[in-house]
């Protein structure tokens, strides 16, 4: 059984998917499997991945034909073939740093069930040196409340014990939204290495990160099952400190509710968003979703001609 799975979806990309699973190869760290989860690509994915088969044993390909078409049951597919004792996911429009997976599994053996790092964004085949992950700092042992209270965001790269999901999975009726099955890798010691482990590409049009306005229904209900499982944390616990990013997640919730057009879930989640703490986005959207569009049309023109003056 190897050490660690590297789980790389995919889906018609057909030549980044080489780069990325050639940036697998070129890792020193060696005791790994490459779990190649095809979402029925119609291009020449799987000739590129037979190709690569050839010289690497270690790569397998499994067709996606258990779970729906989408992000979410591509990874539930790649999941379900893993063997290792620790998971990691790498998109296949992305690459990893020399070293990467050396890092992280050597701060995983100090009996860490989890630890992440960050990546660097490439916009546009621009490699920049900002960090995609924000709000960590320094190398830090990190918590359960830390995640949940969004103290940091953005991409990151994780390793993880594949025992912490246990058998949960992926929801397949969220696009995006990891975070709701992400928060249980925070069961046991987590571990975040400020450094850059990873090649994190975005601005293109078939981008998964671009495409959550497209499906905003489906990122309704993952913000709404975030915003339950802060509430029900905070039932729990008491502490009043997951109030306002419970707040934050019921106007997330009704944001992409307001997007997808469905307006009873819009004004139920803003109300649920001030009854747990005043704030004034959750306000603004309530009051912008009042005031028929043309109305807001007349009043922007209004505070265009007032700034002239």
């Amino acid at each position: 059984m190897p050490k660690l799975s590297v789980i790389v979806p995919t889906f018609n990309r057909q030549v980044l998917l080489e780069k990325a699973i050639k940036s697998i190869q070129n890792q020193d760290f060696k005791d790994l499997e490459i779990i190649i989860s095809d979402d029925n690509s119609s291009d020449d994915t799987k000739s590129v991945v037979q190709n690569l088969q050839k010289d690497d044993d270690r790569i397998k390909y499994f067709l996606n034909q258990n779970y729906k078409q989408g992000p979410n049951g591509n990874k539930n597919n790649g999941l379900d073939q893993a063997s290792g004792e620790f998971v990691t996911f790498l998109d296949d429009d992305d690459e990893l740093l020399s070293g990467a997976l050396t890092t992280l599994m050597q701060k995983a053996s100090e009996g860490y069930a989890h630890v992440f790092g960050n990546c660097l964004i490439e916009k546009e085949g621009n490699l920049s040196k900002e960090f995609s992950g924000k709000g960590l700092e320094k190398d830090s042992e990190i918590s359960k409340k830390d995640f949940l209270m969004a103290k940091f965001g953005g991409e990151f790269f994780s390793v993880f014990k594949k025992s912490l999901l246990e058998n949960k999975r992926f929801n397949e009726e969220f696009y995006g939204n990891e975070a709701t099955l992400w928060v249980n890798l925070y069961k046991e010691k987590s571990f975040y290495i400020h450094k850059a482990f990873r090649i994190y590409r975005i601005f293109r049009q078939d981008s998964v990160t671009l495409g959550a306005s497209k499906n905003a229904h489906r990122v309704y209900l993952g913000y709404l099952e975030l915003a339950k499982i802060l509430e029900n944390e905070l039932r729990m616990s008491k502490d009043k400190d997951y109030k306002k990013t419970c707040a934050s997640y019921y106007k997330m919730a009704a944001y992409y509710a307001k997007l997808a057009k469905n307006y009873k879930a819009l004004y139920k989640c803003l109300l649920k968003s001030l009854s747990i703490k005043i704030n004034a986005p959750a306000l603004i959207l309530l009051i912008l979703s009042i005031i028929p569009n043309n109305m807001i049309e007349k009043l922007s023109k209004i505070r265009v001609a007032l700034c002239k003056n």
